[in-house]
């Protein structure tokens, strides 16, 4: 679900940027990093800048 989103907003052009917060990011997310489409980050620090709009997309088998 959270690929699905990510992909529909890059597509909508309508982002200045787009910050992914991914301890183990998959292939497709270091694609997109590579592509300078998303900032590809390991941790929410500082380094980040100060974000309008958090999405929280967890994967209900992650939850333990």
């Amino acid at each position: 679900m959270g690929g699905a989103l990510l992909k529909g907003w890059i597509a909508s052009g309508r982002f200045a940027s787009i910050h992914v917060v991914e301890p183990v990011p998959a292939d497709s997310l270091k694609m997109l990093a590579g592509e300078k489409r998303i900032a590809l980050h390991p941790e929410f620090d500082a380094a980040i800048p100060a974000p309008i709009v958090i999405v929280i997309a967890v994967k209900p088998q992650v939850l333990k």
